[in-house]
């Protein structure tokens, strides 16, 4: 995890690289609840609003809205979990989605979550995705073109359990997950190989589809049409952790290379048929 965070850091800088220059007037700090606040969102009020787990490893899902300055408006956990994190959270109208992993152990048979709550904190409604035998985890959530939503993350299910989640194996893969709008399960994917697979960003094509960047032995970037059917996949040795459409329609993916001692900063563009067109 503090290696995955130090990737993100980095590429930052390196997309701004005026970071590590500019003299930076703190305008103000606050602390929170003990752990780590994994994402957040600027609100339409100018405040903040973000989640993750309250307690560390061992804590449980928190969302916190602030103003302007910081002050907490209000502050909510959910679920009856020993072990739980919020790592995602985007808008949905003047709502906000919630999602990723609870369970009763930091190690084993952890579920992929999703939540909707309104302005003020309240639960709309919930799921949880997965079985008693599997473990999931969601890292990234983006609204789709049909009105729902697409989660991409991982499971230890095998990809020959799709749609089922509950035929675990030795190894992680990389996971999509399709819902409508108020949560329902479309449909769920597993992609994969022996080894693990992780499914970090997630970006939805021109033509319906999705593509998934993130690493792992099998694929660093997995194309599939509307229906999470795989069209095809490439593995060039990346480990990336995002991705966004250009404006010319090609894609950008950002992550690193582990060259056995140190990581050296990518970023790749690819277009419509995961061919590289550029690189730095």
């Amino acid at each position: 995890m503090r290696k995955r965070y130090f990737i993100l850091f980095a590429i930052a800088i390196l997309m701004f690289p005026e970071l590590l220059f500019a003299e930076i007037d703190t305008l103000w700090t606050r602390n929170y609840w003990e752990g780590a606040i994994e994402s957040i969102l600027e609100t339409s009020g100018d405040g903040f609003i973000f989640t993750g787990a309250n307690g560390g490893w061992d804590g449980i899902i928190e969302v916190t809205k602030v103003d302007s300055i910081g002050e907490i408006l209000w502050s909510k956990n959910y679920g009856d979990y020993n072990y739980s994190a919020g790592l995602g959270i985007i808008r949905a109208n003047d709502d906000y989605l919630i999602t990723g992993w609870c369970g009763n152990s930091v190690w084993w048979a952890s579920d992929l979550f999703l939540i909707e709550i309104n302005c003020v904190g309240d639960s709309l409604w919930a799921y949880i995705y997965g079985s008693d035998s599997t473990d999931e985890e969601a890292h990234c959530i983006i609204p789709t073109q049909d009105g729902g939503y697409i989660i991409s993350g991982y499971t230890n299910a095998s990809p020959s359990s799709s749609n089922d989640i509950d035929n675990i194996v030795f190894g992680d893969n990389i996971l999509l997950l399709k819902t409508d709008s108020i949560g329902n399960l479309k449909w769920v994917r597993i992609y994969g190989g022996e080894g693990d697979e992780y499914g970090e960003s997630v970006v939805q094509t021109d033509d319906g589809g999705y593509l998934v960047v993130g690493y792992g032995d099998y694929a660093s970037m997995l194309l599939v049409d509307s229906l999470g059917n795989e069209i095809t996949h490439i593995n060039d040795g990346m480990e990336y952790y995002s991705v966004i459409k250009s404006i010319d329609g090609d894609y950008v993916a950002a992550g690193a290379k582990w060259h056995g001692e140190y990581y050296t900063l990518y970023i790749a563009k690819v277009d419509r048929e995961l061919n590289l067109l550029d690189w730095k």
